[in-house]
């Protein structure tokens, strides 16, 4: 073996026999480094090239196990071994806790008949030791580099994503049905305007989606734009996180604080679920749709703001207003302006294949070519309360149960965890009873209409290995096996 190809071993013995006889026995292994003062070695530059280091346990200025616990802080992949002939289970375990070795070779084993291939594998599954934990750590270091890179990318698309939105706007609401093209069209106009905007619409029907739209493309687009949920705001703090508040204005008031408004002049104010907004809340944005002046909580100071102001709801505020719950003045204020009603899904199904498209390019990473036809026709027959944020979650459960049955297309038996199946079953899992039932029943008509199991996973949208998987899940037998 050439030695520059040969592993590099240090010896450190206070017996210089000792080392002159280890570097001996193992010469035509390893590239053996020698050392008689174990103080000396360990801060020895040699020492930082070798692959693993073997030191006896009696010495006078520092014993063993001391010399391979400092060479552990040291270079902790190093791997150690002990080397003595006064082994005890003491001193092994002092061995094992504080310095961490590897091995222990008894030292009346070197120059002993049958003993030399022995102790070379074990200096040899050591130095395998040490270029495993080197790799490891390189590997590591490179995943923190690209790591942080990722999370640099990442800061970065985030301080553009406002620029992203720009750039797609109105094109973020997918469909084709009259109905969507009819709002957008208005959601456009409503844009190039500075009017009060007020967004009907169910839930998960897309109403901040469209309010960003209308931000985006018109003239305040290069300002701020604020979303607030009334609804999920504690009533009392609606107000001063509005308007601000001043210093002392109440407990834990401990300095001045400009609120939501004054910090996004020039831009926009998204005010989701504004029929859950509270009265005096209602009180103070009026005065501010009126005037465009606030008035900080606490504060007897005004200032003057310029903010558009688009609210949405899933109320009807008309019914809000006999019922007391929603200012009269402020709701003819806000009507005023523009309004847009964003249907229900339920009212445009023609759009599903689109959204499903689209959400599928998020949803499954490139694993799932698309949906059959059959399980379109699931989608069509829901009702979808909860409209485009339902289809998501539905899409993103049943790209799952595809993903784990090997499927490459969504197929019906993937939606029968829905929630019109869960409605027909309230209070129990028999839900899932009637999934396996369907997924049963689409396995054993591919079965029949096909001469082969493979040809059977195709018209599945599944691989051949993934089908025989899910028949043995499900105990279903090839009925061409005899």
């Amino acid at each position: 073996m050439a030695a520059e190809s040969k592993p590099r071993i240090a010896i450190v013995d206070d017996d210089a026999l000792i080392v002159e006889s280890f570097a001996d026995e193992f010469s035509d292994e390893f590239l053996i480094t020698g050392f008689t003062s174990p103080v000396k070695a360990l801060d020895a530059s040699q020492l930082q090239q070798m692959e693993v280091v073997v030191a006896d346990y009696r010495m006078p200025e520092l014993d063993g196990i001391r010399f391979l616990a400092g060479m552990k802080q040291r270079r902790p992949n190093l791997t150690r071994i002990l080397f003595t002939a006064y082994a005890d289970l003491d001193c092994l375990s002092r061995a094992i806790n504080e310095a961490e070795i590897f091995h222990y070779i008894p030292k009346d084993s070197l120059g002993r008949p049958g003993k030399h291939s022995e102790m070379a594998n074990i200096i040899l599954r050591g130095v395998d030791l040490t270029t495993l934990h080197e790799e490891r750590d390189e590997l590591l270091r490179k995943l923190t580099q690209q790591t942080e890179s990722l999370r640099e990318e990442n800061e970065k698309l985030n301080r553009q994503r406002p620029r992203l939105l720009d750039s797609r706007c109105f094109s973020d609401l997918k469909g084709d049905s009259r109905v969507l093209q009819e709002v957008i069209r208005r959601g456009r106009e409503a844009a190039q305007h500075d009017f009060p905007v007020l967004i009907y619409g169910e839930t998960g029907t897309g109403k901040e989606i469209l309010s960003r739209a209308i931000h985006f493309e018109g003239k305040r687009k290069d300002y701020p734009f604020v979303a607030i949920n009334c609804g999920a705001m504690q009533k009392d703090l609606i107000t001063s996180e509005l308007m601000g508040y001043a210093k002392g204005a109440f407990t834990g008031a401990s300095e001045n604080r400009r609120g939501v408004l004054e910090v996004t002049h020039n831009g926009t104010v998204f005010l989701d679920e504004i029929g859950d907004m509270p009265s005096d809340a209602q009180a103070h944005l009026l005065r501010f749709l009126e005037s465009g002046e606030i008035r900080p909580v606490g504060s007897a100071v005004t200032k003057q703001v310029d903010v558009r102001i688009v609210a949405a709801t899933n109320r009807h505020l008309e019914r809000e207003l006999g019922a007391g719950r929603f200012r009269e003045d402020l709701y003819y204020r806000l009507s005023s302006g523009i309004e847009l009603t964003l249907p229900p899904l339920r009212e445009r199904l023609e759009d599903l294949p689109v959204l499903i498209a689209h959400l599928l390019q998020y949803e499954n990473r490139g694993t799932m070519l698309g949906i059959s036809p059959e399980a379109l026709e699931v989608l069509e027959s829901q009702p979808f309360p909860g409209n485009i944020r339902e289809l998501t979650g539905m899409l993103r459960k049943a790209v799952t149960e595809a993903v784990l049955s090997g499927a490459n297309m969504l197929l019906p038996s993937h939606f029968f965890m829905l929630n019109a199946v869960r409605a027909a079953h309230p209070g129990t899992d028999s839900w899932k009873t009637t999934a396996n039932q369907a997924k049963i029943a689409d396995i054993r008509r591919a079965l029949n209409n096909h001469k082969t199991i493979t040809a059977a996973a195709a018209h599945l949208g599944l691989t051949r290995e993934g089908l025989s998987r899910l028949m043995s899940s499900l105990g279903v037998r090839n009925p061409q096996e005899k």
